[in-house]
C-alpha cells in the first residue's frame, strides 16, 4: 500500500511499525524550522569520582557523543549530577562543575558546600545546562568534569557509586 498525505495533512498507508526505512532523509531533517529538536542522546554513569584538585578538572566518568546534522545546529547539553558531595577538609568549599566539548570547557557551574564541621557533607544533586554552537557535522564528545575550589576538601559525584548522573544532548535546528 502506498503512503499518501491528503490536503488536510492526514497520512494513510503507514503500518503499525511506523515509516519504512529511508522515508525520512537528512534533507527532510535539515528543512525543519529553526528551534526544532532534531535528536536527543543520553549518557549515564554511576562511577564514584573524587578530586582535591583546584588546578585541573577531574572526569565525572560521564560522556556522550552526538553527530549534528547541520553546521548551523546548536547542542543543548543538560547535566544532572547526583551524589554530589564534599568530605573532610575545610569547613566550606566550592565544587566547580563544567560541561566540556572535547577539550573546550563551556563554562563553570559552582555548587557551594558550607558546613561548620569538617565531616562528610552530602549536597544531593545539581542540574546545569549549556547551549553550544559547535559548527560541525562531525561526531562530538561532550563530558562533565569537576574540581574543588578549596583543595583542602575532597569533592565528588556519584557518592559511593549508589547514584546515577546523566548527560543529555539535544540537537536544535539553527
Amino acid at each position: 500500500m502506498a503512503i499518501t498525505i491528503n490536503g488536510s495533512g492526514t497520512i494513510t498507508g503507514v503500518s503499525a511499525g511506523g515509516l519504512p526505512d529511508g522515508c525520512v532523509t537528512a534533507d527532510d531533517i535539515a528543512s525543519l524550522p529553526s528551534g526544532s529538536v532534531l535528536q536527543v542522546v543520553e549518557g549515564s554513569s554511576s562511577s564514584w569520582a573524587t578530586s582535591t584538585s583546584d588546578a585541573s578538572y577531574t572526569s565525572a566518568s560521564i560522556s556522550t557523543n552526538i553527530t549534528p546534522s547541520s553546521t548551523s545546529s546548536k547542542i543543548l547539553a543538560i547535566a544532572h549530577m547526583n551524589g554530589v558531595y564534599k568530605s573532610s577538609g575545610s569547613s566550606s568549599t566550592c565544587l566547580d562543575m563544567q560541561i566540556f566539548r572535547g577539550s573546550t570547557g563551556l563554562g563553570d557551574f559552582a555548587a557551594t558546600v558550607w558546613e561548620t564541621s569538617t565531616s562528610l557533607q552530602m549536597v544531593g544533586s545539581a542540574v546545569f545546562s549549556k547551549l553550544d554552537s559547535p559548527s560541525t557535522t562531525s561526531q562530538i564528545t561532550y563530558d562533565v568534569r569537576f574540581r574543588s575550589r578549596n583543595n583542602t576538601s575532597t569533592v565528588g559525584v556519584n557518592y559511593a557509586g549508589v547514584s546515577t548522573s546523566k548527560l543529555i544532548l539535544m540537537e536544535i535546528a539553527g
